[in-house]
């Protein structure tokens, strides 16, 4: 059984709370959240205020970081130290020099880092990637978005949705 962390406590961290206790090799163990509300909708597990007091006092196995994107870089960081692999929610930075950062983490430190890209398993889009490859001739492709959010005031549409249009 692996512990696993998670950094942040917004609705997205509910939904990867849910797959974590689905899987019967991960134990969902611990959560850093600041926001006592939201934390309290997490039952059974150790809670902290920040990511320095878990990794100072217990074992993990696994980050999984879906707090503010600005905040993923020091998560790494922190993550680094201890050798912990880490999944990051997209969009893994705000800009471009924190972006190179986080990937030298992952390529240069030899980090474990995956940014977590869940649609890349989706059964329609694993059969629009073969028709591509197989294809190779598309000239245009016209994107139709299916939602509109939720969008958030501190960080720019194109880092938080633009990978939506671009990863096919």
């Amino acid at each position: 059984m692996h512990n696993i962390a998670v950094i942040g406590c917004g609705y997205w961290a509910e939904v990867v709370v849910k797959n974590i206790n689905k899987n019967n090799k991960l134990n969902f163990k611990y959560l850093v959240c600041r926001n006592k509300k939201n934390s309290s909708k997490f039952k059974k597990i150790i809670k902290f205020r920040n990511i320095k007091q878990l990794i100072s006092k217990y074992q993990i196995d696994g980050i999984y970081a879906v707090a503010e994107p600005k905040t993923n870089l020091s998560i790494v960081k922190f993550a680094y130290q201890k050798k912990i692999p880490c999944i990051i929610e997209k969009p893994m930075a705000t800009n471009t020099k924190d972006a190179q950062k986080i990937y030298d983490y992952a390529y240069k430190k030899k980090l474990p880092i995956f940014l977590n890209q869940s649609h890349f398993y989706d059964n329609k889009f694993l059969q629009l990637s073969k028709f591509v490859k197989e294809k190779r001739k598309i000239k245009k492709i016209l994107i139709i978005e299916g939602g509109n959010g939720p969008f958030r005031k501190n960080v720019h549409p194109i880092w938080d949705w633009g990978i939506h249009a671009v990863t096919a």
